[in-house]
């Protein structure tokens, strides 16, 4: 159960890094930012009973102004990082604590005859393990030595790398591309079509494909249904799905095994679906969110003087 769990701390990490990209997408304060979060929060106030007041909570009134630049502000440079580190911290820990990627039949280690006893090693580290260690743990400290790789050097070695490499990347496409900033924040002046932040493009597009005009009368609200229950389901099915998954023991610790077909499929199109949605809502919806083909031209917009 412990790894179902710290696979739920993985989830809400996800959702944590998702809320932080949104706060920090106010932060330059121009049209672009002031009307993509005018969306979202639009999104978020079709909550039945709540949505009008989860809407003040999150820009700090009823209306996207300083107040709720400063809020987004404290949230993105110290909230959500806080929350964020202790969640990591926790979850790397958990990992470590229960065995990391150690399949399932690693316990059979356990009862094999030992041919030698262990040498006089070092048993500890900044990152050794953890208390109160399982039985997977155990397992890699008597397996066999070309069967296992220490945590120190060669895993803070690999991290480091990768993390330098990672500065490094995006330090050079800042020097190299330039990210223009639009005209300062305009409450009067709505653009057309006003887009979410490009990670919501496909929650955006679902909202405007599950809204339903029935008659003149009833029109079945698409920011509810494609903006709060199907992201929901799709956050909720994928917090369940230790607790679903009827994977054998043998597919553990493994990459893409046979058993896991049907899984790594509805993975693959469920991300495939985002994709195109995501796509659609970028480069093919145009002027008063109409679909225009790539190669149609978008009509002019008379512009404000």
């Amino acid at each position: 159960q412990r790894r179902e769990w710290n696979w739920v701390i993985g989830v809400a990490m996800l959702l944590l890094t998702l809320f932080l990209s949104f706060t920090g997408y106010l932060l330059p304060w121009d049209q672009l930012a002031f009307w993509a979060v005018t969306v979202g929060t639009n999104i978020a106030s079709s909550i039945p009973l709540a949505g009008a007041k989860v809407r003040e909570l999150l820009i700090g009134g009823r209306e996207i102004e300083q107040a709720t630049l400063i809020r987004f502000y404290v949230l993105h440079v110290i909230v959500l990082p806080g929350a964020l580190g202790a969640l990591f911290a926790y979850h790397m820990w958990r990992i470590r604590k229960d065995g990391g990627l150690a399949k399932a039949d690693a316990d059979d280690v356990l009862d094999s005859p030992r041919s030698e006893p262990p040498g006089p090693t070092k048993t500890y580290s900044l990152l050794g393990i953890a208390r109160g260690q399982s039985p997977l743990i155990r397992t890699t400290s008597i397996a066999a030595p070309d069967t296992t790789v220490n945590s120190v050097p060669d895993l803070t070695r690999r991290a480091a790398i990768v993390t330098l490499g990672s500065i490094a990347v995006v330090s050079i496409l800042s020097v190299l591309i330039r990210s223009p900033l639009e005209e300062p924040a305009n409450a009067l002046l709505t653009p057309n079509p006003a887009k979410a932040p490009w990670y919501f493009l496909w929650l955006q597009e679902i909202v405007t494909d599950t809204t339903v005009r029935i008659g003149t009368y009833y029109t079945l609200n698409g920011a509810f249904i494609g903006g709060v229950i199907l992201p929901g389901l799709l956050v909720t099915v994928l917090a369940l799905w230790p607790w679903l998954d009827r994977s054998p023991a043998g597919a553990a610790g493994r990459w893409f095994p046979a058993s896991r077909r049907r899984q790594n499929l509805v993975f693959l199109l469920v991300a495939l679906g985002i994709l195109v949605l995501t796509v659609v809502g970028m480069l093919m919806r145009g002027p008063y969110w109409q679909l225009y083909w790539p190669w149609e031209a978008w009509p002019e917009i008379p512009s404000r003087i």
